[in-house]
């Protein structure tokens, strides 16, 4: 190492570990959207393909769920992580936010911190300004412990995230910054930015703090000359290079074709710039975690389409979902051999899967005789928002009773005001209609002959929005339930039950049998088997998620692009499996498994 010089530090354009120039390729893998047990065949595979480190991001809201209630267990085990790309002989670089976008729920950000914040995040709010110091005072001495001067991977940490995409407080970054520094990081801290002058110019930048770019394959060199006119020294680092893509719900799935990812990364990798693989495996979006993003023009709120991420996050990324080789891995590790020759190893075989025999639902619990068991119920003359019942991922139910008959005035309208995000209609169990957020119109046509009628709506949370213009500003539920004919008359004093589907040990289920169309439900079905392998569960009906062996692997939606829910081998045992599967309208009478995604 150079005389007086730290074990990892920028030289102008090139980047120095132990006294050695070193070009950085680095592939970013989620711990989050895996489970821990292939952790390490992953990094082991990054290894393979010749890259010498690992990125990742850290979600606040995954940690610290609630106020001062931390989890670092399970899929949130971030020591086990950095171990295993310590174990691997790999570098680690770290993005500890607080925001981290990254298709994840509220970009990270904990859902009762931007409440409690009003929505002033990202900013030098005082408020998110002591949050974001509480939470750092707990994660940045862990991950401090293994920066690499102190024998540990951790090479790098970037401060914020595509802040100039956000805002322009440089105050705020500054005050991020004092934060790593008190937690004794002396490692190099960057920020991290899209390729435009626009993110320049607005405040991404810190005059402290190297540079970072985050871009697709779309001239990439260029990009870099482009930031050389703002900032002359610093090194050519893509923080993220895009090379697939993610999907929506209801769209089309998207990927970015293989010969424009190989042809940019080669012309990077050539001229000699650091490179992060984004995603090198992109997994699964576990529970209720996926995120949301929002784009003006739409027909939702204040114009604003709201549009779902899907379960799956498997990018198109070298490794698929599962953790395999794709042939775009193939093609990305021949570019790194023919420029650092020696470098890649043995392809490593992809891990067995396996169609199980199709398992038919033996049980199932209504929705609606079951409310008290899994949920909180509270009473209220106004709906109130998920986030003022605590709740911040999971179901909404608003029960009242409605007055009749409102035949005579037909046709009498039910409305809803301030709907986020989707909501299924009920009167006396039977169902009315469904509403989206992006509904130009939210209000149906209802007949209520009798002198009453007992109304339930149920609301969903789909995620919070990760990016664009309503990131931190959501309320989850909905704001005013109104029914009338020529004038919409206010209706109150709701049960207003938060419903977080995490526990369903207190659910009594019965014998199988056929519910009436578009009734929620629980159905449970036991398996056995002799061998745990990978499967897919093909959706079993129309919307809902699927728990195996108590472990929620994500929702499902029949309008695609995804079709099958993966499961890895992790979460099943050999002997009996049990799934449960909430169903919001139609279940099919058994679950088949594929053997492919």
């Amino acid at each position: 190492m150079a005389e007086n010089h730290p074990a990892v530090y920028f030289d102008g354009r090139d980047i120095v570990i132990d006294g050695r120039k070193t070009q950085i390729l680095s592939g970013a893998v989620h711990y989050f959207r895996s489970v821990p047990g292939r952790w390490d065949a992953i990094c082991r595979r990054a290894r393979a393909m010749g890259l010498n480190t690992i990125e990742t991001y850290i979600p606040w809201n995954l940690h610290e769920p609630r106020p001062g209630e931390y989890d670092f267990s399970g899929i949130a085990d971030l020591e086990r992580f950095i171990r295993c790309v310590r174990e691997c002989g790999l570098y680690l670089i770290v993005r500890c936010g607080p925001y981290i976008c990254a298709e994840w729920d509220n970009g990270g950000l904990p859902a009762w911190v931007t409440k409690q914040c009003q929505g002033n995040i990202r900013r030098d709010d005082p408020e998110y300004i002591r949050l974001v110091g509480s939470w750092f005072a707990k994660l940045l001495p862990l991950i401090s412990r293994y920066q690499h001067h102190l024998g540990g991977p951790v090479i790098l940490a970037a401060v914020e995230n595509e802040y100039g995409s956000y805002g322009c407080d440089k105050e705020y970054l500054r005050k991020l910054h004092r934060m790593y520094l008190d937690a004794g990081f002396s490692i190099p801290l960057v920020t991290a930015d899209g390729g435009g002058d626009q993110q320049f110019v607005y405040g991404g930048m810190l005059p402290e703090l190297p540079v970072t770019l985050t871009m697709g394959p779309d001239e990439c060199m260029k990009k870099f000359a482009l930031l050389r006119t703002f900032r002359q020294d610093g090194p050519d680092f893509c923080m993220e290079y895009w090379c697939g893509a993610f999907d929506h719900w209801g769209e089309l799935h998207r990927d970015v074709q293989d010969d424009r990812v190989v042809s940019e990364f080669e012309d990077m990798v050539s001229s000699g710039a650091s490179v992060n693989l984004y995603m090198f495996h992109g997994g699964t979006n576990f529970g209720f975690f996926s995120g949301a993003n929002s784009f003006y023009g739409g027909t939702g709120k204040d114009g604003v389409l709201y549009a779902p991420d899907i379960t799956s996050y498997d990018y198109n990324a070298p490794l698929s979902e599962a953790g395999n080789i794709t042939p775009r891995y193939r093609a990305l590790r021949d570019v790194i051999e023919k420029y650092h020759p020696g470098t890649t190893e043995k392809e490593l075989p992809d891990f067995p899967s396996r169609a199980y025999p199709a398992v038919c639902f033996t049980a199932c619990a209504p929705l609606f005789s079951h409310l008290d068991e899994i949920g909180t119920k509270h009473l209220s003359k106004h709906p109130l928002p998920m986030e003022d019942m605590e709740l911040y991922h999971g179901f909404a139910l608003y029960r009242t009773v409605v007055q009749g008959p409102c035949g005579n005035v037909f046709p009498c309208s039910l409305a809803l005001w301030q709907l986020q995000d989707r909501a299924q209609v009920f009167f006396d169990g039977v169902f009315a209609a469904d509403f989206s957020r992006n509904d130009e119109r939210k209000d149906a046509a209802v007949r209520i002959d009798k002198e009453s009628a007992l109304l339930d709506l149920l609301v969903e949370n789909q995620g919070y929005v990760n990016f664009g213009p309503e990131n931190g500003q959501e309320q989850k539920g909905v704001k005013e339930i109104l029914l009338g004919g020529g004038c919409n008359h206010y209706l109150e004093n709701f049960e207003c039950f938060a419903l977080p589907m995490d526990k369903f040990d207190k659910l009594t289920f019965e014998k199988m049998r056929e519910l009436p169309e578009n009734t929620p439900a629980f159905y449970r079905a036991e398996f056995d088997i002799d061998e745990t392998c990978d499967t897919y569960l093909v959706f079993p009906g129309v919307k809902g998620f699927v728990t195996v062996n108590g472990f929620n692997i994500g929702r499902y939606w029949n309008t695609g692009p995804q079709q099958k829910l993966f499961i890895p081998r992790e979460l099943l045992k050999k002997g009996r499996n049990t799934i449960i599967v909430f169903e919001q309208y139609k279940i099919s009478p058994a679950i088949e498994f594929s053997d492919k995604p």
